[in-house]
């Protein structure tokens, strides 16, 4: 493991950021609960209606119906993404090492900064958290600790308009009795195999045989091990160059309401991004799942890896657990499927890995860059039209060097 003893993290969460640009915007919705969506889905949430018990994702019926003052706000991705934009540009006034981890939070890397700021992280932090309320009139929030598994933690605890700084000696403490799921990187279903274990808290993870946890769940199990103790090897660097992404999208006619078909529509995106990824030369680590429903409400989701990625199948396991989140029993007119935070590829095989699958993958590619896309495909695609549409910007800018 990389020694991160020595490191300052921070990373910047922008609190309920979609709400609060409304409310910024529009002064009669301050204080009050609000959701950013459309008729039928929760996409954001204020403070307030948190309270309620409101959630990104739920259904805007059942949120009326547990929060009957909720005032449903229509969404503005243009709007949210200039305001993250302008806010992003704020940060190499703190330190060259930013990476922007998602439109509201960016991690950096103060090490070699801090010393010009009074060797204080929490004063350089609270320095960019009221400079953003000034400029803005939206709070952030800041997790400072040495490394970035911990200080996402940080800013978790700090949530809503805090700092927090964890620092290496009280992580052990804080950890013991922690929720494995307040973790970035454990979700539900994960949590739920963990309690299946006797596995409740960090603390007993970071206890637990590291021999059983890869037996169950291959290298990851390792990283949980790892996780658990508050070691991180994942550093801070320029991830997501400006405006890069390769994806497709799939208009459906009339759309779908048989979500097993839509998965089939899923997985052929997902290789048709995983072959552009590797013809291009590039890994990724951020896939993104964009949805919009018979009445026209569009929404995307997002999740951010630890590790880069260039294969359809590993594309699609993270985009199926998106897509297992999204309501159901509503007819689909889009699926679209992306991956950015590009890279230059440097693939070395490791130990464990495939070389296989590896070089199926490499034929697979000759044959289809050659013949043409559906040369060779999986048997499940005769089930769905197949012409998809391309919604990469990367050929735009094949000049521009990653």
């Amino acid at each position: 493991m990389k020694d991160c003893n020595n490191k300052i993290i921070m990373l910047m969460d922008m609190d309920a950021f979609f709400a609060s640009c409304e409310q910024q915007e529009k002064p009669f919705l301050r204080g009050k609960p609000i959701a950013v969506g459309g008729k039928n889905v929760v996409a954001a949430c204020s403070y307030e209606a948190k309270k309620y018990g409101v959630k990104s994702g739920m259904s805007t019926f059942e949120a009326l119906k547990i929060c009957p003052d909720l005032i449903v706000v229509p969404g503005d991705m243009e709007k949210y993404a200039s305001t993250s934009r302008e806010i992003m540009r704020m940060l190499p006034d703190y330190t060259p090492e930013i990476e922007i981890f998602s439109i509201d939070e960016a991690f950096l890397d103060i090490t070699g900064t801090i010393k010009f700021w009074n060797n204080d992280p929490v004063f350089l932090a609270e320095h960019l958290r009221r400079r953003i309320r000034k400029r803005f009139g939206i709070t952030a929030s800041i997790g400072i600790s040495y490394n970035k598994l911990i200080a996402k933690l940080a800013a978790s605890m700090a949530k809503p308009d805090g700092v927090k700084y964890i620092e290496k000696k009280d992580t052990h403490e804080i950890l013991e009795n922690l929720p494995v799921d307040e973790l970035s990187g454990i979700g539900r279903k994960l949590k739920i195999k963990l309690n299946e274990l006797g596995i409740a808290t960090c603390g007993e993870l970071g206890k637990f045989p590291v021999k059983i946890l890869k037996r169950l769940f291959g290298q990851y199990g390792m990283i949980l091990h790892y996780m658990a103790i508050g070691e991180d090897r994942g550093e801070v660097k320029e991830l997501t160059p400006k405006n890069r992404s390769i994806g497709h999208s799939r208009t459906i006619p009339g759309g779908i309401r048989d979500y097993n078909i839509a998965r089939i529509y899923l997985l052929r995106l997902c290789e048709m991004v995983g072959r552009r990824v590797r013809k291009a030369g590039f890994v990724g680590r951020t896939v993104t799942l964009t949805i919009r429903y018979d009445d026209f409400f569009t929404f995307s989701k997002q999740k951010s890896l630890y590790d880069y990625i260039d294969v359809g199948e590993d594309i699609y396991k993270e985009a199926l657990y998106l897509f297992n989140r999204i309501e159901t029993g509503k007819s689909i007119r889009l699926v679209g499927i992306s991956l950015s935070g590009l890279v230059k590829a440097s693939r070395q095989i490791t130990i464990g890995e495939n070389t296989d699958n590896i070089r199926f993958l490499h034929a697979l590619d000759s044959v289809n860059n050659r013949y043409g896309e559906d040369t060779i495909k999986r048997a499940s695609f005769s089930l769905i039209d197949v012409p998809v549409k391309s919604i990469s910007n990367f050929e735009k800018h094949l000049d521009l060097k990653l």
